[in-house]
């Protein structure tokens, strides 16, 4: 696999390292997926919502004090709300992607997105997001190369190998950004362009499959991911 870095080091693993590595790979492999779901339904305000709920939380634990109170009511009302009704938005569009043949590593690339509404409703409030293939390295990958310059880090880092995954990640991600900048307002049967702004990371070809309309609550906490 072409990770992007051109300098790599193969070097043989013990039995016993070998074998934690490889249910390293699967906890890494797990978590790095349940952050990317998470990452694309949490908008930073929810985050910092979700924050707030649990510093109230912890502050109403044995004490009587209204505001505590108050905050976490309203906290808690908001984060209620807001996710069944991120949930619940509906939306049916077809879209297609207008691109120029060639582009820059490391320098911003635009194109337009043609989105057509085929829903009943108007469609308000929406974006559209374009995600890098799956950046998680394969196991060979991992158990086998070696970020450079990790014989010199602790060794703790070396047994755990966290920094090697972060590293592989790093290599194999695409582009970065990819979120259209202006909203989606489109009645029915009508179409629009979008502009997308991405950056590519490194040399080659750049492939697109998984693109996604953002759906989200009044509140701008959290939103419905939904595949195009």
């Amino acid at each position: 696999m072409n990770t992007g870095i051109p300098t790599t080091v193969s070097l043989p693993a013990s039995g016993r390292q070998h074998r934690l590595e490889k249910r390293l790979h699967g906890i890494y492999f797990k978590g790095a997926g349940i952050q990317h779901f998470l990452s694309r339904r949490l908008r930073p305000a929810g985050i910092g919502l979700g924050l707030v709920f649990i510093l109230a939380t912890c502050l109403s634990v044995g004490q009587n004090r209204t505001p505590v109170y108050q905050l976490f009511a309203l906290s808690f009302g908001m984060i209620l709300i807001a996710i069944p009704w991120a949930m619940s938005r509906r939306a049916s569009i077809e879209a297609r992607r207008d691109l120029p043949r060639f582009g820059t590593a490391g320098e911003p690339l635009r194109y337009q997105v043609i989105v057509r509404n085929l829903g009943r409703r108007r469609l308000t409030r929406a974006w559209i997001a374009d995600t890098t293939p799956d950046p998680r390295p394969s196991v060979e990958d991992f158990t086998l190369l070696r970020e450079p310059g990790e014989e010199e880090r602790n060794a703790f880092d070396r047994r755990f190998a966290y920094f090697r995954w972060e590293w592989l990640l790093a290599g194999n991600r695409l582009f970065s950004g990819g979120i259209s900048r202006e909203d989606l307002d489109l009645h029915q049967g009508l179409e629009m362009r979008v502009t997308v702004e991405l950056t590519p990371l490194r040399r080659g070809i750049i492939r697109f499959d998984d693109l996604r309309l953002l759906l989200p609550d009044p509140f701008g906490l959290f939103q419905r991911c939904r595949k195009i």
